[in-house]
């Protein structure tokens, strides 16, 4: 009985010794996959705060294409008015003449009396 006993006890020993040595490399990989953890968190900030860059500069790209079609709208509205304005003097000066070419036509062939 007592050899059974001091048998049994080595081998809860053993046992004891093999799970120490089992606990040990699992903290080891713990601690290794920690480390790729931590370093996989900063490489994601990084890639992040790239990212968040490329869509700001992206937005400032949209906004002034936006601002610069804007800036093309308003330039042929202005071309527009401004052949609508050289139409309207064209009429005007078109109207003026034959009203005048009319006066010196009616001036040249009433009789003098």
């Amino acid at each position: 009985m007592i050899a059974s006993a001091r048998s049994t006890t080595a081998k809860a020993k053993t046992l004891i010794h093999d799970n120490k040595k089992k606990l040990a490399n699992e903290k080891k990989n713990m601690e290794e996959l920690e480390a790729t953890k931590s370093w996989v968190q900063q490489e994601l900030d990084v890639h992040t705060s790239k990212l968040e860059a490329l869509q700001a500069q992206l937005a400032m790209k949209k906004l002034l294409s936006d601002d610069e079609l804007r800036v093309q709208a308003l330039a042929e509205v202005e071309k527009a008015c401004q052949r609508d304005i050289q139409y309207f003097k064209d009429q005007i000066k078109s109207r003026a003449e034959q009203e005048l070419l009319f006066v010196f036509f009616l001036f040249c062939n009433t009789p003098s009396y």
